[in-house]
């Protein structure tokens, strides 16, 4: 039962980070050196972005921490802090 629910987790973090890559006005770049280290592996990025490859969970959750630090900086520029 265990291993049920977190098989569940993993596919809703990965479902989660596949919808943030398709935002357009973010690029993937960025999200790429976040995650990788370097913009060197875009096009690794661009083919779990496509579908082409599968999204690893630990991707999954670097992609959902990236997003989610813009958007708390975007927060922090629309409050004026």
């Amino acid at each position: 039962m265990k291993t049920k629910k977190r098989n569940r987790s993993i596919d809703i973090f990965r479902k989660k980070a596949h919808q943030l890559l398709q935002i357009p006005e973010i690029p993937t770049t960025e999200v790429c050196l976040y995650i990788y280290g370097t913009k060197a592996k875009k096009s690794t990025l661009n083919q779990k972005k496509t579908g082409a490859s599968p999204l690893f969970f630990e991707e999954s959750c670097k992609i959902i921490e990236y997003y989610g630090n813009v958007s708390d900086k975007i927060e922090q520029i629309i409050n004026g802090e």
